[in-house]
């Protein structure tokens, strides 16, 4: 992928993926403002961590799901649950 060529899809993939991390940086600064999410985390940081989270779930899942389920019972809508659960338990106030 060329991302010296402007109009390449490496670019376009880039801006994309720039505008919803962020998205989260902000949604994550408004939790800290209203309240809803601890104050001494930092935002960009949380937002790339998620970030990673997410996407080291969806490989996991997608490479692991069926052995996961098979060798510990582990479901892998109940396992994604579970992760949101622990995320949004991180980072709540």
């Amino acid at each position: 992928m060329d991302y010296d060529d402007e109009n390449s899809t490496a670019v376009e993939c880039d801006t994309q993926g720039h505008k919803v991390l962020q998205t989260v940086i902000d949604a994550i600064q408004y939790g800290i403002e209203d309240g809803t999410v601890r104050a001494e985390l930092d935002p960009v940081k949380t937002a790339v961590i998620l970030w990673g989270q997410a996407s080291g779930l969806i490989q996991l899942i997608s490479l692991k799901g069926d052995h996961l389920q098979q060798e510990h019972g582990l479901n892998k809508d109940e396992l994604i649950n579970y992760a949101f659960d622990l995320i949004i338990q991180s980072l709540q106030k």
